[in-house]
């Protein structure tokens, strides 16, 4: 007997094009689609966290006082896997090379790297930031 699996994902997309973005809005949207979708409060939590300290404090930080802004928009792409307790976050930028894994706030790193089950950064012309929660 075949049986045909659908794997669920919920995913949330935001463009966030200067310092000012309103990170309690998204939070509660965070917040809205994990408790419409049964998605653990734990796992909603590590998400909103560690968007705060790889986004806000690490990337932005580094946009605003090292480049003058210049790399926005900043692309967040959340996917959360309902069959399986894991968020997957995507993040994108222009500006210069930074690694927010090396050269980020240390607190903020050492933060998200225990929340993670993997992380990794590349660049492509464009800077690639992936998180994936469990």
């Amino acid at each position: 007997m075949k049986t045909n699996l659908k794997v669920s994902v919920k995913q949330l997309t935001e463009n966030i094009d200067d310092a000012l973005f309103d990170f309690d809005q998204l939070n509660d949207e965070i917040e809205d689609m994990c408790h419409k979708n049964g998605i653990s409060e734990r796992m909603n939590l590590n998400t909103q966290l560690a968007i705060e300290e790889i986004v806000h404090r690490c990337v932005i930080g580094f946009l605003e006082h090292n480049d003058g802004g210049f790399g926005y928009p900043i692309t967040l792409t959340i996917n959360f896997s309902l069959l399986e307790e894991k968020a997957s976050l995507t993040i994108t930028y222009s500006g210069p090379r930074f690694d927010p894994f090396e050269y980020g706030d240390e607190l903020s790193v050492l933060l998200v790297e225990k929340l993670s089950a993997q992380s990794a950064y590349s660049y492509d012309g464009m800077n690639k930031v992936v998180v994936i929660l469990s």
